[in-house]
């Protein structure tokens, strides 16, 4: 069987047409529960998620999107993860497990 080449895509995006989006996996402690929302009209279950605003941070768009689809108050926690990634020129305080990325 011969092997078809195809010519390599490129593709350019503006940031125009980006949208940042934030969402939440909120746990219900009281419960052991995970919280999800329903779709009544289309019917289906989903995580609270949304769009980011204008000048709002990712943090404070996952927090305000998991409240308003779930109405649970809700806080972020870092989540410890192995990564590769290089440190970055900002001071890390020793000892530290958590990386913050958006």
């Amino acid at each position: 069987m011969p092997q078809h080449v195809s010519t390599p895509v490129y593709a350019n995006f503006p940031s125009s047409n980006l949208t940042i989006g934030a969402g939440v996996a909120i746990f219900h402690l009281a419960s052991a529960r995970v919280v999800v929302c329903y779709h009544s009209r289309d019917k289906y279950w989903f995580l609270p998620k949304g769009r980011r605003d204008v000048n709002e941070a990712t943090r404070a768009a996952a927090e305000r999107e998991g409240f308003e689809e779930s109405g649970y108050r809700n806080r972020l926690l870092p989540l410890p993860l192995s990564h590769r990634q290089p440190r970055g020129s900002s001071p890390i305080t020793p000892g530290s497990l958590y990386a913050t990325e958006p």
